[in-house]
């Protein structure tokens, strides 16, 4: 079985930085207190049921994370391996050789088709962040600052506030637009592995046994 320190990370999974970081600026320590409490509920169900209703509002990337994982662990300690060439029938090795490629490949194409664990970098990661970061300082952390009145008198009536970005931002738009045409290539790429490794399951996927 996987370490049981692994195991119960995935239990307190849940809990995300950013999570914390965007009640902060929703609702100050509030919403810090429901956003605790939130995750306690969610580590609670994956306790019980293996899964969470977070993990629902995004089963994709819980698949994506957990996948890869498992299938880790399924080509590090199961005991046999199917035949995928009747002419490795007699040679064990060659047998195991065969199915680890074909595990790798899919374990490789999975972790390649997460947004968290895709090793293609957009050059220019560091430099939308410090621009938000700045905008942040600027302008608040949902632009607030730049609500027309029509806005802020529609927020007051519904409280559902406009959002504004960096992209509006004249000195950002040239490396903003470069930045989104570099996530638009690194989607495409994650859509590819994505399909390549669904074949794969799809095809092998009764001979994922031990």
């Amino acid at each position: 079985m996987a370490d049981k320190n692994v195991r119960m990370w995935d239990i307190w999974r849940p809990f995300k930085a950013e999570d914390y970081r965007y009640a902060w600026n929703s609702n100050n320590i509030l919403g810090v207190f429901r956003q605790l409490l939130d995750d306690l509920k969610y580590s609670f169900q994956r306790v019980r049921y293996g899964y969470c209703e977070r993990d629902l509002w995004s089963i994709d990337a819980w698949f994506l994370d957990v996948m890869p994982r498992m299938l880790e662990e399924y080509r590090d300690t199961r005991h046999g391996s199917p035949l995928i060439n009747e002419n490795d029938r007699d040679n064990d090795e060659v047998i195991k050789k065969t199915w680890d490629e074909i595990v790798n490949r899919m374990i490789f194409l999975f972790r390649e088709a997460s947004e968290d664990t895709c090793t293609m970098i957009n050059p220019y990661e560091d430099e939308i962040h410090s621009a938000r970061d700045d905008f942040t300082k600027r302008f608040g952390f949902f632009g607030e600052k730049l609500m027309t009145d029509e806005e802020k008198e529609n927020a007051e009536k519904t409280r559902l506030h406009a959002w504004h970005s960096v992209s509006e931002l004249p000195e950002y738009k040239e490396m903003c637009d470069k930045y989104f045409e570099e996530d638009r290539k690194i989607a495409e790429y994650r859509v590819k592995c994505k399909d390549e490794a669904f074949e794969l399951f799809t095809k092998y996927f009764y001979d994922l046994w031990d």
